[in-house]
């Protein structure tokens, strides 16, 4: 029976990885138009990928996977590839560009944030991830869920 439920699960999980769109959503997707729209703030983000699942917003629960690069020059560098993030918008749990960079994402969506130095990890960087001082950073983001 034990088998049983952890193939079931790495079925399920192949399936969602596989798949465009989120599990907690009946969205459907379509193909990003490929503008860069820049905020008040100066995020500048691309959507990939639009969807019509629910909405992330300040003070929502959501879970995410991302893929973040270090730009230096026309060249990036990977420093993270994470799935399955959890955090609360708005709530300073990640840095501010991806706080930012989320709101207004359905669930299924992707999109490409350009995160400035101030937005991310400022003059001192993050060695522990390998960011460098005043780097810009790029996240490719896809929303999975959003909590209700």
């Amino acid at each position: 029976m034990r088998h049983l439920k952890i193939a079931v699960s790495l079925m399920l999980m192949i399936v969602f990885a596989v798949g465009g769109c989120s599990s907690n959503s009946t969205s459907s997707c379509q193909a990003g138009d490929g503008k860069t729209v820049t905020t008040a703030a100066g995020l500048k983000y691309e959507e990939l990928q639009v969807c019509n699942g629910t909405a992330a917003a300040e003070g929502k629960n959501i879970t995410i996977n991302y893929t973040g690069y270090v730009k230096d020059g026309d060249q990036q560098r990977q420093f993270q590839d994470i799935r399955g993030l959890m955090f609360r918008v708005g709530a300073g749990q990640v840095i501010r560009g991806l706080d930012l960079g989320v709101v207004g994402m359905k669930v299924g969506g992707k999109r490409r944030l350009t995160i400035s130095p101030d937005l991310a990890y400022g003059a001192k960087g993050d060695t522990s991830i390998r960011v460098p001082s005043n780097a810009t950073l790029i996240y490719d983001v896809e929303l999975v869920s959003v909590a209700q």
